[in-house]
């Protein structure tokens, strides 16, 4: 299908609502792009194409108003000098001329409305482009903070929590085993002392 076909579904089209309920809008939003960029090359091949032929039939549509203009005064001046068969002759030359020259301004009309129709065309290609790559970005953004979360959920409290209650655990062992220490150490100095009486009697 033509790029003018899509004329109107594409100035009509919504790209948000495109990926509003996309289950994967990633996926949604580059693809939407490299058809966005398929369409612009599309649509500047056929703009150069459509606007070289309404150049061309602008300048036959000139061209045959000159012609018309000049056998219309060569017509004047036959009459001037007498010579009615002449004028005759160039006015019906005119009147060719202006026929071929309603022809081809019908055919320049049709052709600048599709050249306004194609600059229309890039420039919503353009628009949509230009939203859909800043809404990747905001939406890679997103992700990347959603996935970095999501990292930190799972490595978060409960594995803190893990972690702590396992420092606690060590710190009261080490707590223990440092209060036996003393303990035991008191009771040997007091077994020393008692020894130490028992021989001094």
């Amino acid at each position: 299908m033509g790029i003018l076909k899509r004329v109107r579904t594409i100035l009509a089209s919504n790209i948000h609502a495109r990926i509003s309920d996309a289950e994967d809008p990633e996926h949604i939003v580059n693809q939407s792009l490299r058809e966005i960029e398929r369409d612009l090359r599309e649509a500047k091949a056929e703009y150069d194409a459509i606007e070289a032929n309404c150049k061309r039939v602008k300048r036959e549509l000139d061209q045959c108003i000159s012609e018309m203009e000049k056998m219309e005064r060569y017509a004047v001046k036959a009459l001037e000098s007498g010579d009615e068969g002449k004028a005759r002759n160039f006015l019906e030359e005119k009147l060719n001329f202006k026929s071929r020259s309603q022809e081809l301004k019908a055919q320049y009309e049709v052709a600048a409305v599709h050249v306004e129709q194609m600059k229309l065309v890039q420039e919503k290609l353009r628009q949509d482009f230009t939203e859909l790559s800043e809404r990747r970005d905001i939406l890679v953004g997103r992700l990347t903070e959603a996935k970095s979360k999501q990292r930190m959920n799972e490595l978060g409290p409960s594995q803190s929590n893990v972690r702590l209650t396992a420092f606690d655990q060590l710190e009261e062992k080490a707590e223990r085993a440092l209060a036996e220490a003393e303990a035991i150490e008191q009771l040997k100095r007091g077994l020393d002392d008692d020894i130490e009486r028992i021989s001094s009697k």
